[in-house]
C-alpha cells in the first residue's frame, strides 16, 4: 500500500511537472470508437410503442393518435442506429406515418400554477390524423416496434387496437413472431411487456385487461426470441430491455389523492371519494393512485352533488383510480417479468455458446428516476411536464426520454467484453422534453 500511494504521488507530480512546460500539455485520449462484432447494417428493432416511437397520446386509452414522424425520428431504436452510423455507414428504415401521422395531442397553451401545490393548467388540443395515415409503407424495415404489443398478443386480434398498426406494417405476415423471423437481424434490440402491464394499469385495473401471469410471459417471449434467433443462429446478437415499474410513470403518479382548490391555494386540502370495484365508496389514500387524465377535472362541476370526487354521491368512478391492490399486482408482476426474462435470456445465450445475448437494465434505470437524477448536467426526473422524459400523456417518452433508454443499450453494449465494440453515447441534453408554447 505504501509503495503504490509513493507511486501515486510521483506520478501527480510528474504530471504537474509536464503541464508547466510549453507544448507539453497532458493528452486524453478518448476511447477507439468500434463496433466489434455487431454487424449493425442488419440491426432490426423489436418491441412495442416505445420501440416504435409513440408519444403525445390521447387521454382516452388505447387511442391510435401518437404515431407521426417526428416522434417516430427520435425514438432510441433510431438514435441507437444514427450512432452506429457514427462508425459505419447502414440504413435504418422506419414506417414512417406521415408529419401528423395518426394524430397527437399538441400543448397550445400553459397557465402558471397558482401556487407551487398545484401545477399548471394545460390548453391541449388534438392534432387530427393525416389522410392515408394507415397505407403500409412497404421495402426492409428495420424498426419493427408496434404500438400497443404486447408479450400476451403476438398474433393479430381484431378486437385489439394493436392490430390496427400490425396490419399497415406486417400486411403479408400471420403474426409477430412470423415477421421478427422474415427480418432475420444479425443485431437486435427487444424491449417487450411493458405494454401488458399498461392495459391493465391505464384500465383502473378492469379485470378483463389482466396481464398474463409470468410463466405465460416468459413462454411468450422465449417464443418471439427464437423467432428472432431462428434465420441466423450462427451470428445473431442482441440486448433485451427489462420491464419497468409503471405505476412511478406520470399518468399513475401524478395526482395526490386530496383536492386542493385552485382558487384558494391556502385553503387545506379536501378529502377525496372514490368507488371501490365492488362499488363501496370511500375516502382515497395514498395507496390509491389517480389517473392522470383526471387532471383538471376533480372537484369540478358534473351535475352531480359537490364536484367530481368531493361526496359520497360523486365519487371518482374506479376505472379511473388504480387502487393499493391493483398497483402492488403491477408491480410484482413488472418484477416478475424481469425475474423470467433476466433466466430465459441467460438460457438461449448459453444456448447460442455465450456472450450473444444480454439484459438491459431498465426496471433500475426508471426506478432511478422517482428521486431524480442529474445526467449530462440537467436534471431530470418522473414528474409531469418539468421531468423531461414522459411526453404529455404521462406514458410515452420525450427525445429526452428517448435518449435516455438509447444510452442504457449503449453503456450495455459498451460493458460486454464479448461484443468488442466502443460506441459513443448520446448527450441527452440535446434532446427536448416537453416543448412548451
Amino acid at each position: 500500500m505504501k509503495h503504490r500511494y509513493a507511486q501515486g504521488i510521483v506520478t501527480g507530480a510528474l504530471i504537474l511537472l509536464l503541464a508547466g512546460i510549453p507544448g507539453c500539455k497532458p493528452e486524453i485520449i478518448a476511447p477507439q470508437l468500434s463496433l466489434g462484432v455487431l454487424n449493425t447494417r442488419q440491426y432490426k428493432a423489436f418491441g412495442d410503442g416505445y420501440t416504435a416511437g409513440f408519444a403525445n397520446t390521447l387521454p382516452q386509452p388505447f387511442s391510435a393518435a401518437g404515431l407521426y414522424e417526428s416522434a417516430q425520428s427520435q425514438a432510441y431504436p433510431v438514435l441507437l442506429a444514427r450512432q452506429f452510423q457514427q462508425i459505419r455507414r447502414s440504413e435504418f428504415n422506419l414506417p414512417l406515418a406521415g408529419a401528423a401521422g395518426s394524430g397527437r395531442l399538441h400543448l397550445r397553451k400553459l397557465w402558471p400554477p397558482a401556487c407551487t401545490l398545484i401545477g399548471p393548467r394545460l390548453g391541449t388540443e388534438a392534432v387530427a390524423p393525416e389522410a392515408g395515415w394507415l397505407t403500409p409503407p412497404g421495402g426492409e424495415l428495420h424498426n419493427l416496434g408496434l404500438p400497443y404489443l404486447e408479450a400476451g398478443r403476438l398474433s393479430p386480434d381484431s378486437s385489439h387496437i394493436s392490430a390496427v398498426f400490425f396490419r399497415r406494417t406486417f400486411p403479408d405476415q400471420p403474426d409477430y413472431p412470423a415477421a421478427a423471423a422474415a427480418a432475420a437481424p444479425e443485431f437486435f434490440t427487444l424491449w417487450l411487456g411493458t405494454q401488458d402491464l399498461l392495459a391493465y394499469g391505464v384500465s383502473g385495473g378492469d379485470p378483463a385487461y389482466l396481464p398474463p401471469d409470468p410463466d405465460a410471459y416468459g413462454q411468450e417471449m422465449d417464443r418471439l426470441l427464437r423467432s428472432i434467433l431462428r434465420e441466423k443462429p450462427q451470428t445473431v446478437r442482441g440486448l433485451i430491455g427489462q420491464v419497468p415499474d409503471i405505476v412511478s410513470f406520470p399518468y399513475f403518479s401524478e395526482l395526490r389523492p386530496v383536492y386542493r382548490d385552485p382558487e384558494n391555494c391556502d385553503a387545506p386540502p379536501l378529502p377525496l371519494y372514490v368507488q371501490s370495484p365492488d362499488g363501496y365508496v370511500r375516502f382515497a389514500t395514498e395507496a390509491d393512485h389517480l389517473l392522470l387524465p383526471l387532471r383538471g377535472s376533480l372537484g369540478q362541476p358534473n351535475g352531480l352533488p359537490e364536484g367530481l370526487g368531493l361526496h359520497p354521491e360523486n365519487p371518482i368512478p374506479h376505472a379511473w383510480v388504480l387502487d393499493g391492490e391493483e398497483s402492488a399486482r403491477v408491480q410484482s408482476l413488472a418484477l416478475a417479468y424481469n425475474g423470467k426474462l433476466d433466466s430465459l435470456v441467460s438460457a438461449l445465450d448459453a444456448e447460442l455458446g455465450g456472450g450473444r445475448l444480454a439484459a438491459v437494465g431498465l426496471h433500475a434505470l426508471f426506478s432511478s428516476l422517482a428521486g431524480g437524477v442529474t445526467v449530462d448536467g440537467i436534471g431530470i426526473s418522473s414528474s409531469y411536464l418539468d421531468g423531461g422524459i414522459f411526453c404529455l400523456d404521462g406514458i410515452y417518452l420525450t427525445p429526452r426520454g428517448q435518449a435516455l433508454v438509447a444510452n442504457a443499450f449503449i453503456e450495455r453494449i459498451n460493458g460486454l467484453p464479448s461484443f468488442k465494440a466502443q460506441v459513443s453515447p448520446l448527450n441527452i441534453a440535446d434532446f427536448p422534453g416537453v416543448i412548451f408554447p
